[in-house]
């Protein structure tokens, strides 16, 4: 039997993109209008470069917030980064073998009312337990690890891979890879 890996609190969209705050943010309307202007410069600064009657101002601020979404896309808030390392200095490790591998492709398919559905690939990593995990879970053998298709690829030709967690939830764990170079 397989038990399933429980991903810590960072790994949540909510952690990530800081909206666990935002009903205690004094500023969030100004925020809330400040991002509403700064799409609004930006698509109109895309529709003039497009007909042709781009000003100066259009082609810098398309510029910088072209240049702008480009650099933040994929970057750590300091939050995540702080969470991230704490987990990685405050926790054990422990080498684990990888067990086997399940990768199912990702595609679009058509239900029956002709409506594409596009689904992910899906990449499953099961992992052998360390004596802290069967601690916990006596009655199963390995864990079941969801990961992104580049996790997944970095892993391909390795036996083993280092994961994080804390004694008091063994199955609550990261891998090495997921939390990234520090």
């Amino acid at each position: 039997m397989t038990a399933s890996r429980i991903k810590p609190q960072f790994f949540s969209p909510q952690f990530a993109t800081g909206t666990y705050k935002w009903g205690n943010d004094r500023f969030r309307w100004v925020k809330a209008a400040f991002i509403i202007l700064t799409l609004y410069l930006f698509f109109s600064a895309c529709v003039h470069i497009q007909t042709g009657t781009a000003t100066k101002f259009d082609l810098i601020i398309g510029a910088i917030i072209g240049i702008w979404a480009i650099l933040s896309i994929g970057v750590d808030s300091p939050e995540v980064k702080a969470a991230k390392q704490k987990w990685k200095d405050t926790g054990k490790f422990a080498d684990v073998t990888i067990v086997s591998r399940h990768y199912r492709p990702g595609g679009t398919y058509y239900d029956e009312y002709e409506i594409p559905h596009t689904v992910r690939p899906t990449c499953t990593l099961d992992l052998e337990m360390n004596a802290d995990q069967r601690a916990v879970a006596p009655n199963e053998d390995f864990v079941g690890v969801k990961v992104y298709e580049n996790i997944f690829k970095m892993l391909e030709k390795r036996d083993t891979v280092r994961i994080y967690y804390k004694l008091e939830a063994p199955l609550t764990f990261a891998l090495e890879e997921e939390l990234g170079r520090m």
